[in-house]
């Protein structure tokens, strides 16, 4: 990856400003791949007891990054990642 805003050190140094911790989510799938570099932040309430956190992007980055797709999985790659992201931010994930 070329661009600075991809790069998870660039993510890394924004941990203390954003007080979370960088994370990055990388899906790979028979239709394509995508990474995705966030902070994770607590939320400082409590709901029924539960944590519960805030996912947000390092300045100057913005979401997912399409690594690689086949022309045929274009419409489903995106629903893959959508469909592992949230068991992998519960500690759940599944690999495919």
């Amino acid at each position: 990856m070329s661009d600075i805003y991809f790069e998870t050190a660039y993510g890394q140094l924004y941990e203390k400003i954003e007080n979370g911790k960088c994370e990055v989510f990388h899906y790979i799938g028979e239709e394509g791949e995508v990474r995705h570099l966030y902070i994770k932040k607590e939320i400082p309430f409590r709901l029924e007891g539960e944590v519960y956190y805030d996912l947000v992007t390092p300045y100057g980055y913005g979401g997912p990054l399409i690594i690689r797709v086949k022309e045929a999985g274009k419409s489903t790659s995106c629903g893959g990642f959508s469909t592992c992201l949230p068991g992998a931010l519960l500690g759940t994930e599944h690999h495919l």
